[in-house]
């Protein structure tokens, strides 16, 4: 072997070495290596004698995207090197063998610029052929945001279209937090990658692997607590792997997990009054309830949980949240009956003539009288609810009268309070 195939033999072998290793070489170490113009879309291929065991396959990428390389494999390996355009920075390294199938498919996420693919063989002579393509990616992302200096603000439930090509290591992203809450990160990653998240001071509060691909991308909600203040998302490069990931954030509800009311709430026939639940967990995001009655012509409801009694009676209030949570709860309120208005008493023919304005639901209504103006020794008179008048023989002499409603709810007997004293002298 002469001393030039023995120098050849020894930096193919270093290159091999290279290759298993991770250590990227220039093309400056073979001689005389031929520049051409890769075509997307179509075959292209190199030959190479004993002499000639390098090219370079020059292109543009105008907007971002995933260039997709069919090697066609051979006898012996070669090797196929993605550099910068000038060819200082190696990108990714591939190897080709008949070992690999009758193909060998590489993706390279690529961003804007100038690049150069260089095709190498292994000592060997002979027709190296690939056929290239090229499918542009759709992003909102705007470089550079490298840095959290350069940060890109992203707004709650605001889509994000990230990609991140061969040699871009960081996308940071800036979200900002008004008020103490949890928040979610739906991360969608078609490459494997890792997300992190700062809080202005860039203390770590979270760091998790998402690992996708192209063919299988991974879906991730993040969740975590957050004071106020600005936080930076950081998608990382991981493994050396690129590719596209989109993802929103928002803030994450506390949702209502209970709604609990007393047992009953009494309230008077023609009056209004506030329902006020207790509502659990006390940060609830959101504290809003839905009221409705099952008996509204007695008792109803409306927006805010102020309930009004329009007769005696009652009904069923329910409560439901307006969170998400569908937690429920219900209280019973009764309406007692009102104090008796329209009440009157006159002297008719030696007897009583009591009067008083019907209502509605009355079961009964006692009538009370006495000559003594505190009741004592009194006299009772009950009549039904669907009277609006009666005469009571009481006899000669000035009395004092009083009237009250009562009605059946639910099994017991709820009594309304007195009417005014009526003083009547019968004669």
């Amino acid at each position: 072997m002469s001393k030039q195939s023995k120098i050849k033999s020894f930096l193919l072998s270093l290159l091999c070495f290279s290759f298993l290793f991770g250590i990227a070489f220039t093309a400056d170490i073979f001689a005389a290596p031929t520049e051409n113009q890769l075509v997307i879309g179509q075959a292209n291929s190199v030959t190479f004698t004993e002499d000639s065991d390098s090219a370079y396959f020059n292109f543009s990428v105008a907007t971002p995207g995933i260039l997709t390389v069919t090697y066609t494999t051979a006898e012996s390996y070669y090797y196929a090197n993605l550099y910068t355009a000038d060819r200082t920075e190696s990108l990714k390294s591939t190897s080709v063998h008949n070992s690999d199938g009758a193909t060998r498919i590489e993706n390279y996420a690529l961003g804007v610029g100038n690049y150069s693919l260089m095709i190498r063989s292994y000592s060997e002579s002979g027709t190296y052929t690939f056929t290239p393509a090229f499918t542009p990616v759709a992003v909102t992302e705007v470089e550079p945001n490298d840095l959290f200096l350069n940060a890109i603000p992203v707004a709650p439930a605001a889509p994000v279209l990230g990609f991140m090509p061969l040699g871009d290591k960081n996308d940071y992203y800036a979200i900002s937090i008004t008020a103490p809450c949890k928040i979610q990160i739906n991360m969608i990653s078609y490459a494997s990658i890792t997300v992190k998240v700062t809080d202005a001071a860039l203390n770590e509060v979270l760091n998790q692997n998402v690992r996708g691909t192209e063919k299988k991308p991974i879906t991730s909600p993040i969740q975590l607590n957050v004071q106020p203040g600005t936080y930076y998302i950081n998608v990382e490069q991981n493994y050396g792997e690129c590719g596209k990931y989109q993802f929103s954030w928002d803030i994450k509800p506390t949702l209502i997990t209970s709604i609990v009311f007393p047992t009953t709430k009494i309230i008077v026939a023609g009056t209004s009054a506030k329902l006020s639940p207790t509502i659990a967990p006390a940060d609830a995001t959101s504290k809003v309830l839905t009221y409705t009655s099952n008996n509204p012509t007695v008792i109803s409801v409306d927006a805010n949980g102020t309930i009004k009694a329009k007769a005696a009676g009652s009904a069923t209030i329910s409560a439901s949240a307006t969170d998400g949570s569908a937690v429920t709860s219900q209280i019973v309120v009764i309406a007692k009956p009102a104090k008796p208005v329209g009440f009157k008493v006159k002297n008719k023919k030696h007897k009583m003539n009591v009067s008083w304005t019907k209502k509605a639901n009355i079961g009964s209504y006692e009538i009370q009288y006495s000559k003594k103006k505190n009741f004592k020794g009194k006299k009772v008179k009950t009549v039904v609810g669907s009277k609006k008048s009666v005469k009571i023989s009481s006899g000669k002499g000035t009395w004092f009268v009083r009237i009250r409603a009562k009605t059946m709810v639910q099994g017991k007997t709820y009594t309304g309070a007195w009417s005014k004293t009526v003083k009547v002298k019968i004669k």
